[in-house]
């Protein structure tokens, strides 16, 4: 059995698309533990709607996402956690391979898989590429996540208990924090290489100058949590990683199609001279849209089934 943890704050419809979908997993061994994180509006949800179990916990004052996680985890039934925005969803046998893997794999940690992402508006989608398990290391989750977000993995209870959860003084980027945790503590990762997750994304959808600065305050909380670790890596390595920072900040602006993209993919350029960042910034400042389909026709290229 595995519990399915998602946060919710003032998105009921999405919330409730979101669960109903979850009626169509093909096995049903499986629980829902809904965070409400907000205060404001106390959340009730009818159980008959629902194929399969379900939980509703109303914060009683706003605790942010990893800090809402961690309750669904708290209060999880099951030794194995998956994570669910309140907009995104499964493939109808994630939780069949889920389960399957599980069988086989009784000493991991982390399971993870590629995510499709649906920029529905731009009517382009891509998918994913994660590391494989096995290449995986903690000099290169320090660079980058290279294991991808939240709604690609699913790990173990008692992994919690002996690496920890998320970080609460974490405002954004916590759940690559807590990848980078793990994975310097030893956690065992298995991936799976089938995109089970199915994430919408919508374009100029976010508070921008809220989001940057949120996403600028985690990268500098990084450096304190790992100033050691980042002092101890390569010139390589800390080009690389700046490369992959300002390529992140960059993409934000990107899905909000603000031309201010130009600055960080001009600092990705300066720090890795890799010539596609140039021709992002350039392609960007006139025509943003055009980064986001460059994604998608790159993932066609190289993703397989």
């Amino acid at each position: 059995m595995i519990s399915i943890i998602l946060p919710t704050y003032k998105r009921l419809e999405p919330l409730l698309q979101t669960l109903e979908s979850l009626n169509q997993q093909e096995s049903k061994d499986f629980e829902a533990v809904v965070i409400n994180d907000d205060p404001e509006v106390k959340l009730t949800l009818d159980a008959s709607r629902y194929q399969y179990p379900i939980k509703v916990l109303n914060n009683e004052k706003n605790q942010g996402v990893g800090n809402a996680r961690n309750i669904g985890i708290a209060v999880a039934s099951y030794e194995w956690i998956a994570f669910l925005d309140d907009d995104d969803f499964y493939r109808e046998d994630k939780i069949t391979i889920l389960l399957q893997v599980i069988r086989d794999n009784p000493d991991i940690d982390l399971i993870y898989h590629p995510i499709y992402y649906d920029f529905i508006k731009e009517n382009k989608a891509y998918v994913t590429t994660p590391l494989p398990a096995g290449k995986v290391t903690f000099s290169k989750i320090l660079i980058s996540n290279v294991v991808g977000g939240t709604p690609c993995w699913v790990m173990r209870k008692s992994a919690c208990r002996k690496f920890g959860s998320f970080d609460s003084s974490m405002i954004a980027l916590e759940d690559y924090e807590l990848l980078i945790r793990w994975i310097k503590k030893g956690a065992r990762l298995y991936y799976i290489d089938q995109p089970l997750s199915h994430c919408i994304a919508l374009t100029k959808s976010i508070g921008l100058s809220k989001d940057m600065s949120k996403a600028l305050n985690a990268y500098a909380r990084l450096e304190e949590i790992y100033g050691e670790d980042y002092a101890n890596q390569t010139k390589v390595e800390y080009k690389a990683r700046k490369t992959a920072m300002y390529s992140q900040l960059g993409f934000t602006y990107v899905i909000n199609l603000d031309r201010r993209l130009v600055k960080y993919y001009l600092k990705a350029f300066w720090c890795s001279k890799h010539p596609k960042f140039l021709a992002g910034a350039l392609l960007g400042f006139i025509h943003p849209q055009k980064l986001i389909a460059l994604r998608a026709d790159r993932s066609k290229r190289k993703y397989k089934r």
